[in-house]
């Protein structure tokens, strides 16, 4: 074999690594990650219905859009196994007919909820908001059971969910007891993005919804409050699931045992 052969055939050689060696570099870089769910208390197959008020806005700014952090709330509680929930535009309609502007009590609460056929109603306020980067969300939100009681529309005293934000355990959930006319749950919490805690619950949702290799990475739900406000939705939805995880009386699953971050 010539001098010229041997090297055609090594530059052959070399040519075939470097292409076995991206192959296996792309299929190592395809491979999926699968991001991190909620573990539901309800049964798939009979799935509950939850409804969302569009939230108030008690921030003190007017750049905070209210109906886009409620249409992201629904979002994030429509993705957990077991329940269905129903478009913000459904609970305006249903108010509009009703002649609520609001919900202040919570037999207003439960008898929207028998108007849109719910079984639990989410009524809530923006407490705090802030898009620039470090980002900050905060969010009271309300869990009432449509099932408790039955009373009409306009009887009840006027509930006011701002005035629960004081009254958060350090889980940011205050469960309730059965059978009074209360929220059966009260999940109040600031997620302030320059929280190591929070970052790090950023990062852990963060794996398997964003590309690892792109230049921010999981910071890109830092940088963008858009999609701050749906991994702070995630994790108000975390806490109302283990809230109710706790009312029915099932342990808290692994993934979930991180405390909610004030």
């Amino acid at each position: 074999m010539t001098t010229a052969q041997l090297m055609l055939l090594r530059s052959a050689q070399a040519s075939l690594l470097v292409l076995a060696l991206s192959i296996v570099a792309g299929c190592q870089k395809e491979r999926h990650v699968e991001p991190v769910g909620h573990d539901s208390p309800f049964s798939a197959y009979q799935p509950v219905v939850w409804a969302v008020v569009p939230l108030r806005n008690e921030s003190g700014t007017t750049v905070a859009n209210e109906l886009a952090i409620s249409d992201a709330l629904v979002n994030e509680i429509q993705q957990v196994d077991g329940i269905l929930a129903l478009p913000v535009n459904r609970s305006i309609g249903a108010m509009r007919a009703l002649g609520l502007g609001s919900v202040d009590s919570p037999a207003q609460a439960r008898a929207l909820a028998a108007a849109l056929g719910a079984d639990a109603l989410i009524v809530g306020t923006i407490t705090a908001y802030d898009p620039y980067d470090p980002p900050i969300l905060g969010l009271s939100l309300a869990l009432f059971d449509a099932t408790q009681r039955t009373d009409t529309f306009a009887a009840g005293p006027e509930w006011d969910p701002l005035a629960t934000r004081g009254q958060a355990s350090e889980r940011g959930v205050v469960p309730r007891s059965p059978g009074t006319d209360e929220p059966v749950a009260v999940v109040a919490a600031l997620l302030d993005g320059a929280d190591g805690a929070v970052r790090a619950r950023i990062r852990s949702y963060a794996n398997g919804r964003s590309d690892p290799e792109s230049a921010l990475g999981w910071q890109r739900y830092v940088k963008s409050m858009g999609l701050y406000v749906k991994f702070a939705c995630y994790e108000f939805t975390r806490m109302l699931l283990d809230s109710e995880r706790a009312r029915m009386g099932f342990s808290q699953p692994q993934q979930n045992q991180t405390a909610a971050v004030h």
